[in-house]
């Protein structure tokens, strides 16, 4: 069942599968490339981790986006 999708800055999508979606990220996508998590800053001056950064800082930014079950009552 698909649990996470990833979109990196070009727009690509990364469908993935597993509960974990570093590690398929690393595994089938990006291998033997430097991993770091990727952070943003929110308005009340917290941060947040939204993804990861593939091949150090100027590398592939992918921003993860949990998937689930919608349902509508009818």
């Amino acid at each position: 069942m698909l649990t996470h999708i990833g979109i990196d800055q070009h727009g690509k999508t990364y469908h993935l599968f597993s509960g974990f979606p570093r590690k398929e990220l690393c595994e089938e996508h990006f291998p033997h490339m430097r991993v770091e998590k990727l952070y943003v800053d929110k308005i009340n001056g917290t941060t947040r981790h939204i993804g990861y950064v593939f091949g150090g800082g100027g590398g592939i930014w992918v921003r993860l986006w949990n998937v689930g079950l919608w349902e509508r009552r009818t």
